[in-house]
Formats: structure tokens, C-alpha cells, sequence
């Protein structure tokens, strides 16, 4: 009986052996199928990388081509100014050269905006200022000619031909007659 039983065991171990092989290669096939799984995912991913990479590099590309030659621009600083006296008017010392105090206003105004500009940090050398004043000249020039800042009135429009003439982006507007015609200019 000791052989019968040690066949019998043998065949127990035989079975325990083929259900164990059996498991082995199930799990064996499993990881196979995951690894086909995972292989093909990364190859997508690997895929949808490219493609995100190609947009990308053609958004940076188009970015540049758009915002480089606005970077490039000069900047400029607007001066609107309401010169129809208003409790205020220019020094004496420049009304009356006529012309030669328009420039002197000018290049006075320049120098104190440029000022301004380098306060804020700003690229001087690379901004323009662009000034407007706005004044109805006939009625200033009588101002002036009342409180003897100048000698005639037509001695306002040669101080304002100066101040234009100074600078290509200086303006000195007459806004004509009428009640508050600078002031809307400039809103």
C-alpha cells in the first residue's frame, strides 16, 4: 500500500504542480495584456506630447512675430494743457520774447516732463512726448497785454508759433472764441 499511496501522492503533487503551472501562466499572460496596455498608452501619450509641443512652439512663434514690433515701438507721453489762463498764465520771463519764449517754454516743458518720465522709470531716450496746448489766443493775448506781460496781443501768437516750431510733436491750438473751448478740447 505504500506504493499505491505514494502514487497517490505523487499524483496530488502532479495536479497541485499542473493547477500552480496553470496560475503561472495565467498571471504570466495578465501581465503580458497589462503591458500591452501600458505600451500603447505611453505611445498615445508620447503622441499627444508631439503634438502639444508642435502647438506650442507655433503659439510662442506667432507671439513673437505679433509682439515683437510692438515691444520694439517707442512709447510717448501725451501733454494736454489748458493755456487759456485760468488763474494762470506763462512766466513773464518768457512772454515777452515772443517767439524766442515760445522755444525757451518749450524746451522748458520738455526738460520737466523728461523729468517726470525718469521718476517712473522710464526710458526717456525711447519715449516721445507729444504736447497740445489749447488756448483762444485772441483772448489770452488780451490778458496779457491788460496785466502788461506783453506789449500787443499779437505778440501770444508769435510766443505759440515758437512753441510749435520747437518740437515736431509740440502743438500750441488756438480753439477760437467761445466760453470753455480749451477745456473741451482736452476732455
Amino acid at each position: 500500500m505504500d506504493d499505491e499511496n505514494a502514487l497517490l501522492d505523487f499524483r496530488k503533487r502532479f495536479d497541485d504542480l499542473k493547477s500552480s503551472e496553470s496560475q503561472r501562466q495565467s498571471l504570466i499572460q495578465e501581465l503580458l495584456d497589462q503591458n500591452a496596455r501600458l505600451v500603447y498608452g505611453c505611445k498615445q501619450t508620447d503622441q499627444d506630447l508631439a503634438i502639444e509641443k508642435d502647438a506650442r512652439r507655433q503659439l510662442q512663434t506667432r507671439i513673437k512675430d505679433e509682439l515683437e514690433p510692438l515691444m520694439n515701438r517707442r512709447g510717448f507721453v501725451l501733454v494736454l494743457i489748458d493755456a487759456d489762463g485760468d488763474g494762470y498764465i506763462f512766466r513773464d520771463d518768457f512772454l515777452n520774447k515772443n517767439e524766442v519764449g515760445g522755444r525757451l517754454v518749450a524746451d522748458e516743458l520738455l526738460a520737466q516732463v523728461n523729468h517726470y518720465i525718469k521718476g517712473l522709470n522710464l526710458d526717456v531716450d525711447n519715449t516721445d512726448v507729444v504736447v497740445r496746448a489749447y488756448a483762444n489766443l485772441r483772448g489770452l493775448g488780451k490778458a496779457c497785454v491788460k496785466n502788461n506781460s506783453m506789449k500787443s496781443t499779437a505778440d501770444l501768437g508769435l510766443l505759440a508759433n515758437g512753441f510749435t516750431s520747437r518740437y515736431p510733436l509740440f502743438d500750441f491750438v488756438d480753439v477760437g472764441l467761445g466760453k470753455e473751448r480749451a477745456d473741451h478740447k482736452i476732455r
